[in-house]
């Protein structure tokens, strides 16, 4: 089943998340919607990080949605599904990616695509949530970032249409969501820990200035991750709290 959400097309905007958060604010976005940019000149990521990408290269939009189907206590399931449905867009293009805790997608060791979630909530209503997606998709050099993010093209070869990448990624988002419309949690979260970079794995992480060996072995409904040391104890951390080295 393919997606039915509006999309407003820009050449060139501060942030898509941005946009869609001035829509909000003036009445104008009522309802569900999608607004993709050819590029961003102030694009966001998390924890006030940029989002770098070149002009009509890659994907860069944001989704408005009314989860109102979800408890402010269970939106990390929002996070989980969002996640899932790009590394389910980029499987059925033969790309094997994982997602680093709490979202972002890689491919090895690379960054190929970021999420930014902004919600908002009255009381116990889920009131929108504001998803942004940068997905890497036709640009190869990467100045700043060498070493640390990939494209499509740098793993299939070939330049990929920009319209069609994003109809068939919203089309992911879209079947993902179905899984938390109708409560199915649990589908959600054990893809989401199957999926997981370093699941089950011991490797090095830091705290401050300490580094530590750790292995993942869960993540809180509520998001926190939980890592095992190696003195047999569980530690729970919050993002941005631990540092993957």
């Amino acid at each position: 089943m393919e997606h039915s959400w509006p999309v407003i097309n820009l050449s060139s905007v501060d942030s898509t998340n941005s946009y869609l958060l001035r829509l909000i604010d003036t009445g104008q976005a009522v309802h569900e919607m999608v607004v993709n940019a050819r590029f961003q000149n102030q694009g966001r990521g998390q924890n006030n990080n940029t989002w770098e990408s070149d002009p009509c290269q890659n994907l860069t939009f944001s989704i408005l949605l009314k989860p109102t189907y979800l408890k402010p206590s269970l939106m990390f399931y929002l996070n989980q599904a969002i996640s899932l449905s790009i590394i389910d867009y980029l499987k059925d293009n033969q790309i094997f990616a994982r997602i680093k805790w709490p979202n972002d997608i890689l491919v090895g060791c690379k960054k190929i695509a970021g999420i930014l979630i902004e919600n908002s909530f009255l009381g116990d209503t889920y009131q929108y949530a504001v998803i942004g997606i940068g997905l890497n998709v036709n640009q190869e050099l990467f100045p700043d970032l060498q070493h640390k993010a990939i494209s499509m093209k740098s793993l299939l070869g070939k330049d990929l249409n920009l319209d069609i990448v994003l109809h068939r990624l919203l089309n992911a988002i879209h079947l993902r969501l179905k899984y938390l419309k109708r409560g199915d949690f649990s589908v959600i979260y054990d893809d989401y820990k199957q999926n997981l970079h370093l699941y089950q794995c011991w490797s090095t992480y830091k705290i401050k200035d300490e580094n530590f060996k750790g292995k993942i072995i869960d993540v809180k409904p509520s998001g926190e991750l939980c890592i095992l040391l190696e003195n047999g104890e569980v530690k729970e951390f919050l993002n941005k709290e631990v540092v993957f080295v």
